[in-house]
């Protein structure tokens, strides 16, 4: 029996009853169509998950009772910041779903000199929304009960003073610095930075060194934007974080 889960913001309790969110009530009640005594797992980002059944389901509204409490960490030992320049159309998309599967803490998205997505602040404000979201399924999807962290957009400048972590490395292909020359142990946390398609300017790059920014290489082939966070999360994940 498929036991979905289901991320919802509320306080939970065990013995609580509570009506889940329209979205995921639609989902439940909807899609899957599941029938009150269907057992669910709900998490709400503060830690740990629950054992819930659905008490009603209807098409728009489903109520569930908490049964229970398991205190499952499944975050990785390794704190990352991965922060990256936007990219058009729905590489985000790709590259916030897959870092939240890989463990990543938190998602810094940029607007570099060579980014071509221009947009609004209403605009910007939608798209955080909606990478938020991407984060919450790839959550639920992966098992994890911590959401990692999506910041608002910011200039790349902007970012640098503020990065979550003083050690950090700028992808380019210029870079003659290794990745396991970066981080040595698991105990540290970094910050990672990746262009968009068109990569760093000269003088993002004299910024980032300036900062103390590492200029990292990735061999002799050149990766695409959203290929390159999702590959260096992983090697990381092999080399201090939870793969070893």
């Amino acid at each position: 029996m498929r036991i979905p889960r289901i991320f919802t913001p509320q306080p939970l309790t065990v013995g609580l009853g509570l009506e889940l969110e329209p979205q995921a009530s639609i989902h439940l009640g909807r899609v899957l169509r599941l029938q009150p005594g269907h057992p669910l797992v709900l998490f709400n980002g503060e830690g740990g998950e629950y054992s819930a059944q659905i008490c009603s389901a209807g098409k728009k509204a489903v109520a569930v009772e908490i049964l229970n409490y398991q205190a499952v960490e499944n975050e990785s030992p390794l704190a990352t910041e991965i922060c990256v320049g936007v990219s058009k159309g729905d590489k985000m998309d790709l590259i916030v779903q897959k870092c939240t599967e890989l463990g990543a803490s938190c998602i810094s998205p940029v607007i570099t000199e060579r980014s071509d997505v221009k947009l609004n602040q209403e605009r910007w404000e939608k798209k955080l929304s909606h990478w938020q979201q991407v984060a919450v399924s790839a959550c639920e999807q992966c098992g994890r009960n911590r959401l990692p962290q999506i910041l608002p957009v910011r200039s790349f400048h902007d970012w640098l003073p503020q990065r979550q972590f003083s050690k950090a490395g700028i992808f380019h292909p210029g870079g003659n610095t290794s990745l396991p020359q970066v981080l040595s142990s698991s105990g540290e946390g970094i910050s990672l930075c990746f262009g968009s398609e068109g990569g760093f300017s000269d003088g993002e790059i004299q910024a980032a060194q300036a900062a103390g920014v590492t200029l990292v290489g990735l061999g002799p082939r050149v990766l695409r934007a959203e290929t390159a966070p999702i590959a260096v999360l992983g090697a990381l994940q092999t080399l201090w974080g939870d793969w070893r």
